[in-house]
């Protein structure tokens, strides 16, 4: 028997219980970030109200959207969130996502490549950061002696995903 393929296996991340709980984000236009949501991440509605709308997966809300209609721009250059982050559950995941996304003309900022994953950031229509990533197998992660994991940021071809995406043969290596 072959081999499972790394590109359809669990990762470290959705196996370790530590977990982000839901991410709330005061926006101007309520429908309108809703819809991208759905449309470009997948995400359903769990809840609303007429000031809110909760979004997930499986009735788990992952993102609550809060009606403000006066709140202003984000400013990049102030703290607050740098962006929301959607870990996909396998390589191919992201894969796929990404060739769904560029379908539906989203926007990429960049794409970075940490060594222990491979992340995808843009933004949503009020200019709010998103990142959709894929995480590394751990035994391929690089740790120092002091305990800390060595995460680098350098560019990533995406093209890579769009060859795999489509070939199906996607690879935490690569």
């Amino acid at each position: 028997m072959d081999a499972p393929s790394t590109s359809s296996q669990p990762t470290f991340a959705n196996l370790t219980p530590l977990r982000i709980g839901t991410y709330a984000l005061a926006v101007r236009d309520l429908e309108k970030v809703s819809a991208f949501y759905k449309r470009m991440i997948g995400l359903e509605e769990v809840g609303r109200t007429l000031s809110e709308i909760r979004l997930g997966i499986a009735g788990v809300t992952l993102l609550h959207l809060q009606h403000r209609p006066d709140a202003k721009p984000d400013d990049k250059r102030s703290a607050g969130l740098f962006h929301t982050a959607f870990l996909m559950p396998t390589w191919r995941d992201l894969a796929c996502w990404y060739v769904h996304a560029r379908a539906a003309g989203l926007q990429i900022e960049r794409a970075a490549d940490h060594d222990v994953n491979v992340a995808i950031y843009y933004d949503d229509p009020e200019g709010n950061g998103c990142e959709c990533y894929a995480d590394r197998p751990r035994e391929t992660w690089k740790w120092a002696a002091d305990g800390t994991v060595y995460i680098p940021s350098v560019p990533f071809d995406l093209d890579t995903l769009t060859r795999e995406a489509s070939a199906g043969t996607m690879s935490a290596e690569d």
